[in-house]
């Protein structure tokens, strides 16, 4: 029984090393900021399978330096990283034609998502959350976009660009809750019990009387009693009029 336990608690050490070398490849090597604390449970599991990852890890990171592959940290090294990796030609359509990011973008855009771990995260994908882009797609759009208009010695306008998706991906998101409130009201579910959904609740307080809590809903509006709800419709209706 004792055999049985101490296998089992070197199990979860050799784990929990395997998670804690492997932190601290993705930190170094890779540029990775954020500790992923729930992946401790899957390496406890794993046992000494993650130390063979975490050198798996490590000979890619060797393979990779020998190919001189490196990651920029912002878009003004996005630049230079492009004008190594393109050649003459593809340079002068991304000089020529501003929709070249989206031409490449499932070719060349797809290899940058990958190479510069995007998806993965880093100190790109860092710079790029800092700015509010959140989508890996955008990020390659805007690196795209400032790289035509780097080459054309325009201005690459960042915060406009930057703007546009986070407008883009606000209206989409209002849109999807209407959608959804939408097939609530379809499936003649009571949107008085739903009231919690974000595009519903202005606030926790009532907005009449802006005192008692809110128990139910008009679907914009919420009230802590009919009488409430009354008073503000009737209240509304009057400024109308």
């Amino acid at each position: 029984m004792i055999e049985i336990l101490l296998f089992i608690l070197g199990w979860i050490i050799s784990g929990v090393l395997g998670w804690v070398m492997g932190t601290m490849v993705d930190y170094v090597f890779y540029n990775a900021q954020k500790i992923e604390w729930k992946v401790i449970p899957l390496s406890c599991l794993l046992g000494p399978i993650t130390i063979i990852i975490c050198f798996r890890s490590l000979l890619d990171h060797y393979l990779d330096k020998r190919k001189k592959k490196r990651i920029p940290k912002n878009l003004k090294e996005c630049f230079i990283f492009l004008n190594d990796l393109l050649s003459e030609e593809d340079k002068k359509k991304a000089i020529d034609d501003p929709e070249f990011g989206i031409k490449v973008h499932h070719s060349l855009g797809r290899t940058l998502r990958n190479d510069w771990y995007l998806w993965r995260g880093g100190k790109l994908k860092d710079y790029f959350n800092g700015l509010g882009i959140h989508h890996t797609d955008d990020m390659t759009g805007i690196i795209f976009t400032s790289y035509h208009r780097h080459l054309n010695n325009e201005d690459i306008r960042l915060y406009e660009q930057v703007h546009f998706y986070i407008d883009y991906w606000e209206k989409e998101n209002v849109e999807d809750e209407e959608k959804e409130y939408s097939k609530i009201l379809e499936r003649n579910i009571d949107p008085y019990a739903n009231y919690t959904h974000r595009i519903l609740l202005k606030t926790d307080k009532c907005n009449w009387c802006m005192d008692k809590k809110a128990t139910i809903t008009d679907g914009t509006y919420v009230y802590c009693s009919e009488e409430c709800k009354s008073l503000f419709i009737q209240n509304a209706l009057d400024a109308r009029s």
